[in-house]
This record gives structure tokens, sequence and C-alpha cells, in this order.
């Protein structure tokens, strides 16, 4: 039977642990069977790293001796394979792969020679002072276009050597072929093409998983992060590789996403966050990854079905971007990376995957550009295809700001799409005919109707405030008020604007708000001033609307701070603490379920958990350490719509983290809380 692998780390679903190591100088990497017996997502559910993965044949797993027990007790075979995982990636033969130096040079190389369609870009300095570079291929590289934009990246597992060569590959190909490959001609000319091939240069360079901080990348990402077991980084985007791929996202709004890593011959599909959860928009992914397995033989599958790991780079971009993405597990084994011999095979066989997706994301689709109607000028507008939207799973979709443009991915079918922006009058259009091969082109003129009656008031307590040199803080009320005649769904936030006339910010929020016809929201707020911020007088402006361009009001008040002090301070940042917005003076029966954030967090030895419920539902609250044994029980049994809260005390326990679970119908979610004693 051919050995594959393919590398990722996993989560166990409900017990999300904290930032920790998982190179333990007493774990050692082993291969676990699953012929006949198990699944990597049992393991995974039983606290166990995966690390790799093929289905019915075996697991990989750094284990120390308690673990090894723990899965022998499962009924699961072990055999030892080495010391470690970066013991056993040097076995590999990887003399004849580039070298990061060689690998830039080649990038730079490129650059100059390709200069009329290409452009090399720095996006990340490492912790050990390398770079993330990422090439933009287009007609016209230097300028802005309204195009199609395509991403590839390869190497966010250090070890994964393959999967840097495999896009080198393709940025050769690209490059090599434009002006005489008629395709390759077109998508230059069409489409805006993006590669990063090596994302994690210090782990590359070590021959290591892992990034200069332990932390693997392809786990840092915000959606669903910290449902991996370990090595996700202490907070989302914690890392410069990860906020690399998010500026770029940001900046340039891709269409398709395609990442490599090794091994397995698998085309992997969100979500990966859990086993058996497929996305909303699953026929399409399901379409994409069968076309693209038809080039290349290998196994198109749910991510999560391999074994769930939250914080993954493509569940990130699908779900919060709105970006079709999906990871080529490439090589089939034995080893991360084929010898030398077997390089080319492997690029020329996944080759034709990426010129797919160059070519499907032209193809069947809604899409066109969305603007004001009096002033024809383009708008960040929200838009749904109806029968695809659930906000329970992903994020809104939004038009990108330079153009409008809107773009979404689908298989042949008619929909209903839904435009909307607050102030502006929601556009619904139904029986959109999408066919196959072909953009359907819908435009959207929205008519500016005025923004909601909303108010907000700041005011601060024991005016006027000064802050010392060495930092300190104050405190302000904030009036929110809805003069509406229904109930109102917005955001509120803060900024202050700098002496220097730099805005700062958002210091709290967004934070979502719905308030009741009438309703009036009152909040105690405590802001911090770090010592090193420059002397002067700041401006501190609360705005309520839809975040971050349409403000239905604001409300402002000075402080000045007396001098800078980088030396003595005792204040560190701009903290924002205080009473919490997601309360009972919300709507009385909010849109839909929600597990909201526990207040205060860290906290010794108590705080408040709420939630909300859109209808009457059978709710269960339970509190788990973070090893998965049960803590709690807060509530169990009926409870009717609206506002909930229920108070935990940790007083009788250790200091650590805690995670809350709720279960309300057929609604989950999770929290992470922190005592600190």
């Amino acid at each position: 039977m051919k050995l594959q692998r393919i590398l990722a780390l996993t989560t166990a679903l409900l017990l999300l642990c904290g930032f920790q190591s998982l190179n333990a100088s007493d774990a050692h990497l082993y291969r676990i069977s699953l012929q006949g017996h198990g699944t990597a997502v049992e393991l995974a559910q039983a606290g166990i790293d995966i690390l790799a993965a093929i289905p019915n044949d075996h697991a990989l797993a750094e284990l120390s001796d308690e673990q090894m027990s723990r899965v022998i007790r499962l009924g699961y075979q072990v055999e030892y394979l080495a010391a470690s995982l970066v013991a056993y990636s040097e076995l590999d033969e990887t003399d004849d792969y580039y070298s990061y130096a060689s690998l830039v040079a080649q990038l730079q190389t490129w650059a100059n020679q390709y200069a009329n369609i290409a452009v090399l870009y720095d996006l990340a300095t490492t912790v050990q002072n390398r770079h993330v570079y990422g090439m933009k291929i287009s007609d016209n590289p230097l300028s802005e276009e309204d195009e199609i934009v395509n991403f590839f990246v390869g190497c966010h597992h250090g070890n994964e050597k393959i999967s840097e060569e495999v896009p080198m590959y393709f940025l050769n190909y690209i490059l090599s072929n434009y002006g005489t490959n008629p395709d390759v001609t077109f998508w230059v000319d069409n489409r805006e093409i993006w590669v990063i091939p090596l994302v994690n240069p210090d782990g590359f360079f070590n021959n290591n998983r892992y990034n200069a901080n332990n932390v693997d990348i392809n786990r840092n990402y915000s959606f669903h992060w910290g449902q991996s077991a370990s090595n996700y980084g202490p907070y989302p985007f914690s890392e410069v590789e990860t906020q690399a791929v998010r500026n770029l996202n940001l900046a340039h709004h891709f269409t398709t996403a395609h990442s490599y890593h090794s091994y397995g011959e698998e085309i992997l599909y969100p979500f990966a966050w859990a086993a058996n959860h497929p996305s909303p928009d699953n026929p399409f992914f399901v379409e994409m990854t069968n076309a693209m397995a038809a080039y290349n033989g290998y196994t198109p599958m749910l991510s999560g079905n391999l074994y769930p790991h939250g914080g993954e780079m493509n569940d990130y971009l699908y779900g919060e971007k709105g970006v079709f993405g999906c990871t080529s597990e490439v090589w089939g084994g034995p080893g991360y990376n084929p010898p030398a011999s077997q390089i080319a095979a492997v690029c020329q066989e996944n080759l034709p995957t990426d010129l797919y997706q160059l070519q499907r994301s032209g193809g069947a689709q809604i899409t066109g550009r969305i603007t004001d109607a009096t002033t024809g000028l383009p708008l960040v507008a929200q838009f749904k295809v109806v029968q695809l939207w659930n906000p329970n799973e992903i994020y809104p979709r939004y038009s990108e700001p330079t153009f409008g443009r809107y773009r979404h991915l689908l298989v042949p079918a008619t929909y209903t799409l839904e435009v909307s922006k607050a102030g502006y009058a929601t556009q619904t259009i139904p029986n959109l005919v999408v066919v196959a091969n072909t953009p359907t082109v819908r435009d959207v003129a929205l008519v500016f109707v005025g923004y909601p009656n909303i108010d907000i008031v700041l005011t601060p307590v024991n005016p006027p405030i000064v802050i010392p040199a060495g930092g300190g803080s104050f405190s302000y009320n904030v009036n929110i008020h809805n003069g509406e005649s229904t109930s109102q769904s917005f955001a509120a936030w803060i900024m202050a604007e700098l002496p220097s006339g730099t805005m700062l910010g958002p210091l709290l929020g967004p934070v979502n708000l719905t308030l009741a016809s009438g309703a009036t929201l009152l909040r105690t707020r405590n802001q911090s001033v770090p010592g090193s911020a420059p002397s002067g007088v700041y401006t501190y402006i609360g705005y309520v609307g839809a975040y971050p361009d349409a403000k239905y009001d604001s409300s402002y008040f000075n402080f000045t701070k007396s001098a800078a002090d980088n030396g003595s301070s005792w204040v560190n940042d701009f903290a924002n603490t205080g009473e919490p917005f997601e309360v009972d003076q919300m709507a009385q029966s909010p849109a839909q379920f929600a597990l909201l954030r526990n207040f205060p967090n860290p906290f010794n030895a108590s705080t408040t958990i709420r939630f909300q419920l859109p209808e009457a539902s059978l709710v269960k609250l339970d509190v788990y350490d973070v090893s998965g044994r049960w803590v709690s029980t807060l509530v169990d049994g009926w409870r009717e719509a609206g506002s909930h809260e229920v108070a935990f005390d940790g007083s009788n326990l250790a200091s650590g983290v805690y995670i809350y679970y709720l279960t309300a119908g057929q609604f989950n979610a999770s929290g992470k809380m922190v005592l600190m004693k």
C-alpha cells in the first residue's frame, strides 16, 4: 500500500487548550495504526495532538509517556519513529531543493527578468530577520485593476519543503509562458495573481514545522482560533507570517486561494475546524475540488474529516472574507518530501490544479459593481446569496472599496441576491440564473435614504482629565439611545485622535448592539493611557453606525497627556475596560442565538457568562478545564427567549484556563475564560 502523509495540527473540538509547546523533552514521534481500528478524529477528541493522518492507515503524533499510555488504552498500536518531528524530518533528502537564499535570489531574478508583468514585494520581516516575499503577476503589475485576484501560498510548515517547490514551479510556468501560451496570456491580462511561495522562512531554514516562536502558523488565523490542541500562538494573528497573509488579502481581496502542504495526496476544503461540518458553499467546494482532483488523482475531502483543526488559513479566508480556497496535500510518501528525482513529477501533477483555479474563478458566479445611485461612486456594501447565507457559520460578505466589485462563485442554479448598506434602501434581486462557465453580471445602484436616529453621548468623569507622564487612566459614561420606532442593530466604537492628528483605534469595539425602540444603554468604561503616549491634547471620540464607514452619530471630549515617558512608565497600553455592552438592554428578542464574552476576563474569583436566545429553548451551559474534565453545569433546562446571564464561581478552583460550552436547541458555541488568583 502506498504510504501517504498529511501534515497538520489537530483540535479537540470543545476542549480548547492554552498556548503550550508541543515539543516537550519527554515527547517522541510515534506512528499510530488506524488499520482496522479508530480514526484520527477520535484521537483528537481524546486530546492527542495529531501531526499527520491517513484515513484507515496511520496517524503521526509526538507523545509523552502518559499520552502513549492513553493511546494504548484506547486500543491503538503505536510504533516509535524518531526522537522528535524535527529529527524525523531530517531523514528526508532535500539537498536538491531550494534553500532560503536560492529561493529569494530566484524570485529577485524573475522580478528583474519579467518586470513588465511581475513585481516582488517584501511583505514581512520574521523574528530571525528573514523575509516573507510575495510576487504579483499582472499585465499592469503596478496598478490596481478591477480584476479577479488569485492567491497561491506554500510552506506554512517549514519541514514541508516540497510545498514551496510547487508554487515556485507554477510561478516559473506563468512567467515564462506569457506572450506565447494563449491561456497564460489571457490569465495574466485578466487576473491579479499573487504567490507567496514561502510563508514560513524561519521554519523552512530550521527544518521545523513551526516558526521561530514555536507557533504553527496554520493554526494562528482568527476563524475558530484556539480550537487546536497546542502551538496556535498567544492570540489570533500574533505572528508576522499570518499578518502578512491577512494584510495582503485586506488590500487586494482574493477571489480564490490555494495552499500547499505535504503529505497525503488529498485536496481539502472548508471547514477544517470541525468534523462532518460542511460550509454553506459546500456544493461549490465539492465541484471545484473534484475538478482539481481529476487532474492529479488526489482525494477531495472535507478538511475537518481528516481531523479537526481551528485557526486554519482557508477557514479564515472563506469564513471571514468570502474567499474560495482549498489545501493540496502533495506527495504520497515515504517522508514529507520526495527525493530529487520526484520533485518535478510532484510539481507537474499539481500545476493543472492551479491553472484550473485561474480558469474557474472566471466561470459560474454572480458578480457586478455596487455604487451610489446618485453619485455613481463605488460602495462597500454587504451582499448575500440568500439561499447560501447562514450568519451562524460565516461572516458577512462585502464589496471591495476601489471599484465596488462583489463576486460569489457558484454552481449553476437560480439564486436571490440581497444588497444592503446602512443608510441605503436594501435591494433584493430574485431569479438570477447562473449557468456553467459564464459569470452572471448584475450591477447594483443603491439609493441613499438616511441614517437611523441612534444617538451617542460620552461624558468624562471628573474633568478636566490630565494623564501624568508615566501613564494613567480615566473613566467616562456612555449613553446610547435608539430614537427609532423599531428595534435597531448597529455598531459602537471609540477612536482617539492623537496630538499629531493621527487616528488611533478602535480603542473599544466595534461592539455589535441591538436596542429596542426607545431603549437607552448606559455604561461606565475606563480608558488606560500608556506612559509612552506622546504629550498633548487628545480627542476621544465615540461613534455609532455601521463600522467603519457609516457613522450615524458621534460624541467626544478632550484629555491631555502631560509628557511622554518611555523609561518609568507604569501603564503599558491603551486598555479599555469596564461594564460590558452585551446585556439585557439589548433587544428583548435577539435576532439570533449568541454566546457572549464573559466579564470580567481574566477574573478572580467570579465572572458572568451571558447568552441570547431568539426563541424559547432547552439550554445547557457546562464548564470544563483544559484537559476536558467537566467542572460544573451552570444551566440545564428550559429558558425563554431573550438575554440571559449566569454567574460562575471559581473560588474553589485552581488558576488556569476554563472553557464554557453552550447548547441551545441546534446551536452550539464555546468560549474561553482565565481564572487568575
